[in-house]
């Protein structure tokens, strides 16, 4: 479309999807509707759905084995398995976390 009116020099008022489309540039209705669809597919597609849901939450994995901490951290596994349900994905464990009360009702 912009190929073809490049020149600037045609008549478009007969043509309404022309009129529309570049109202739209003019107004920023369009890069509005563009950056709330690319809002739209990086949050919710990709952080999470594919990001969150694949990532695991394992803190035991930062206690190496033969130290004194390696216990420490299998009981913190073992606990943050339990409060999770088993399912450590990172959208659970902020789901979990965002359904905590915080004010008593």
């Amino acid at each position: 479309m912009l190929l073809t009116y490049y020149a600037g020099d045609e008549d478009i008022s007969g043509l309404p999807f022309v009129k529309d489309t570049l109202e739209g540039f003019d107004s920023g209705v369009t890069a509005e509707k563009f950056f709330n669809l690319l809002r739209k597919v990086v949050v919710n597609d990709l952080v999470e759905d594919e990001l969150l849901t694949n990532l695991d939450f394992n803190p035991g994995a930062l206690f190496p084995k033969n130290t004194l901490f390696y216990v420490f951290g299998r009981l913190l596994q073992s606990i943050t398995e339990n409060l999770l349900g088993g399912d450590n994905s990172f959208a659970n464990l902020i789901d979990s976390v965002l359904s905590l009360p915080v004010v008593p009702g």
